[in-house]
């Protein structure tokens, strides 16, 4: 499992109304998070910064967790930006349009993280 793909995947679990196992997914959720990172990758997924950033923040979202690191999750989003002003899939890659649209939906999902009342 990685972060992008299970966000995908409980959002699309949710749309078709599939019942999810909400503790067991917030338990493997809080694995994920570190005091560095924010949110860690998973190697071997393949999956962009840009992606596990927003796929966890999905999924916090719907869980109503709220991020133990959320600074270091903002560190991780800042980085992702060029010096183009645009933001990359990962850090210092080329600016696209798809990427910059991710990070700025994350960096909103983020800011409702921060002000939620959450646990």
């Amino acid at each position: 499992g990685d972060l992008e793909t299970s966000g995908t995947a409980l959002q699309l679990a949710q749309t078709v109304g599939l019942d999810i196992d909400h503790q067991a997914l917030a338990a493997w959720w809080r694995r994920y998070e570190d005091p560095h990172l924010g949110l860690r990758l998973t190697p071997q997924a393949g999956l962009t910064s840009a992606g596990a950033l927003h796929g966890g923040l999905i999924i916090a979202l719907e869980l109503k967790l709220r991020p133990r690191y959320p600074d270091a999750i903002g560190t991780q989003l800042n980085f992702l930006q060029s010096s183009t002003g645009g933001f990359g899939a990962r850090h210092g890659a080329l600016a696209t349009l798809q990427a910059t649209r991710l990070a700025l939906v994350t960096a909103q999902q983020l800011e409702k993280l921060r002000e939620s009342n959450y646990e």
